[in-house]
């Protein structure tokens, strides 16, 4: 099977970031900043995926939510899970990344090659994200 094509890559990012976040309230009272930093990742990945469904958007336009994009998963990688929501909401932003930077084929699974390292990864995320749902 092929691969999906970058737009519906990261379409499926943003939507599998904002599947896996925590209901609102989630029993998470340690990990309010996490959450939220999540739900500014969410956010950012739709406002990306918006500019990129756009023909000939300029750089002036795109490069800011890209750059958003960016500082929210740093944001995210900064803070420590300490709650059963936190380590979902986190697993689901890293599975978002990964599907943003890897090419998933049709089945959900890493078209060959794939880094062995971010195969790893997302089979962990999904561990944790289904133990901790």
């Amino acid at each position: 099977m092929g691969t999906l094509p970058r737009r519906a890559l990261l379409a499926s990012a943003a939507s599998l970031a904002a599947a896996g976040l925590p209901a609102a309230g989630a029993n998470a009272d340690g990990d309010a900043e996490l959450l939220a930093a999540c739900a500014v990742f969410a956010a950012a990945a739709r406002e990306v995926v918006r500019l990129e469904r756009i023909a000939d958007v300029p750089d002036a336009v795109f490069e800011p939510a890209n750059d958003a994009l960016h500082d929210a998963v740093i944001r995210v990688s900064e803070l420590r899970a300490r709650t059963t929501a936190g380590v979902q909401a986190k697993a689901a932003v890293c599975r978002a990344v990964l599907a943003m930077d890897e090419p998933l084929a049709v089945t959900g699974r890493f078209d060959v090659p794939a880094r062995r390292h971010d195969v790893l990864a997302w089979s962990l995320m999904s561990d944790m994200a289904e133990v901790a749902g």
